[in-house]
């Protein structure tokens, strides 16, 4: 699927043409429900009563199913929106909307969610949500045509000061997987000697290097740059599709070609990052860690690598080095968005207030779109709130808590409920009154499971200012 990115004008206003784009939302809520189904069902069989145990699994499955497949998230070219019934519903419960204007984005946001690991590759999941004025939409994805053709066309509508860096990244590069392993085994990547083409490479050329100056004079050579160029965007293509082993061995290559680059230590870095986390491995995260430190050496000069790096501490929880980059980026762009924001941040978690909404009030100043303006208003009147109004605090406070004791009585009545089910198998075979009470700890677990869920959505929203 392409996205038709042409531009019409028309008495003077310009508008998108033919703009329609479909993927498939989160289907966790569907698979809950098939999941109650069966358990019903199951009831059903347990009491004997087969007849309507067979008639509540078809006509229930089936009206699920329906329903799911035409649950679907559309991207227009203006506005971003989910056609589900559930989903509407639901919403409409919780005084929000299914659709998102795009010129009230003031934030995308993408994670990497980890799946399965295989010999040659990773699998995992792009998660991405888009927020906007009243409302937030979420849609993963594994990298296809599809996502990719649709992000592409998201991102290149938003402004760059409300996505970050994982969601710019799915756009940049293609996800051809045949094109991308073909390249990858011409270069020899996916081979345990890989690292021979490398040092073929410096070797060459040292041997016509007469000296550091003409080394450094090779290196910069129209023949090396383009393998350099080549190297560093089939990395990048790599790690989007899973192949982090040769994703980092493309990225290490490119780096001997060009050692001291900041945005190769950078995306090297998060390659890192990704695979320590595959392979659960501390010292690829101390790695990764190093090459960011690098990373920020080389590029103290750039205000935008040095606000992603610093955004890179924050997910790493090193509030001291995030301050100090984000302070880096402002002195070399005082009119920067996401830094000022990310230092808002910091102050939140160190509990400084006031500091957030001196940084908040800096942020709206600086932001380009009304979009983001009309958001951080929003922002500095809550923490305003919080600052000046101690009853505000309290039923803050208070809202917090509850939805602490929520989420631990969500654990428990998981585990109650899974308690219930070595009760059920033994009263199928064995004793018929331990069966009963298994049936009866998973019901009523499982209800106060959907009532607690129900409740933590109505409490994730703010107190009313």
């Amino acid at each position: 699927m392409k996205a038709r990115t042409n531009k019409i004008t028309r008495k003077g206003v310009s508008i998108l043409d033919n703009i329609k784009l479909k993927i498939s939302p989160p289907f966790g809520g569907y698979f809950f429900s098939l999941f109650v189904i069966l358990f019903v069902v199951c009831f059903l069989l347990y009491i004997e009563k087969d007849f309507w145990a067979l008639l509540l699994f078809v006509f229930a499955s089936l009206f699920v199913l329906m329903l799911s497949t035409t649950d679907k998230i559309v991207f227009d070219g203006q506005s971003i929106s989910r056609t589900g019934i559930f989903p509407k519903i639901w919403a409409y419960i919780n005084g929000q909307k299914t659709k998102i204007n795009l010129d009230s984005i003031n934030q995308v946001e993408t994670s990497i969610l980890l799946t399965l690991k295989k010999t040659k590759k990773v699998s995992y999941i792009y998660k991405t949500v888009v927020r906007g004025f009243e409302s937030s939409l979420v849609f993963a994805s594994s990298v296809n045509d599809n996502y990719r053709a649709f992000m592409k066309a998201l991102i290149s509508r938003v402004n760059k000061e409300a996505l970050d860096f994982s969601s710019l990244e799915i756009s940049r590069y293609t996800t051809q997987k045949e094109k991308v392993l073909a390249e990858a085994k011409t270069l020899k990547l996916f081979l345990d000697d890989s690292s021979e083409d490398l040092k073929l490479d410096l070797l060459l050329l040292k041997n016509r290097s007469k000296n550091a100056d003409d080394f450094e004079t090779s290196l910069n050579s129209d023949e090396i740059i383009a393998k350099r160029q080549r190297l560093h965007k089939l990395a990048n293509e790599l790690k989007v599709l899973g192949y982090l082993p040769q994703s980092l061995e493309a990225f290490r290559r490119a780096l001997a070609l060009k050692p001291k680059d900041a945005w190769l230590y950078f995306e090297y870095s998060r390659c890192l990052q990704l695979f320590a986390e595959s392979e659960r491995n501390e010292r690829f995260a101390r790695k990764a860690k190093a090459y960011l430190r690098l990373s920020r050496i080389h590029g103290k000069g750039d205000a935008e690598i040095l606000t992603y790096i610093a955004e890179a501490y924050l997910q790493y929880s090193d509030l001291n080095k995030a301050q100090e980059t984000f302070r880096m980026a402002l002195k070399r762009k005082e009119e920067n968005y996401r830094a000022l924001l990310g230092l808002a941040e910091i102050a939140l978690r160190e509990g400084k207030i006031a500091r957030v909404i001196h940084y908040l009030m800096k942020a709206q100043t600086v932001a380009k779109t009304n979009a983001l303006r009309e958001w951080t208003s929003k922002e500095i009147a809550y923490f305003a709130k919080l600052n000046s109004d101690l009853s505000y605090v309290e039923k803050e406070m208070s809202r917090v808590d509850w939805l602490e004791k929520i989420h631990f009585g969500k654990k428990f009545t998981i585990w109650v409920f899974l308690t219930g089910f070595p009760l059920i198998v033994l009263g199928t075979f064995y004793e018929q009154s331990l069966g009963t009470i298994g049936w009866t700890l998973s019901t009523l677990s499982l209800l106060g499971w959907m009532g607690l869920n129900a409740s933590a959505s109505f409490l994730t929203q703010r107190t009313p200012l």
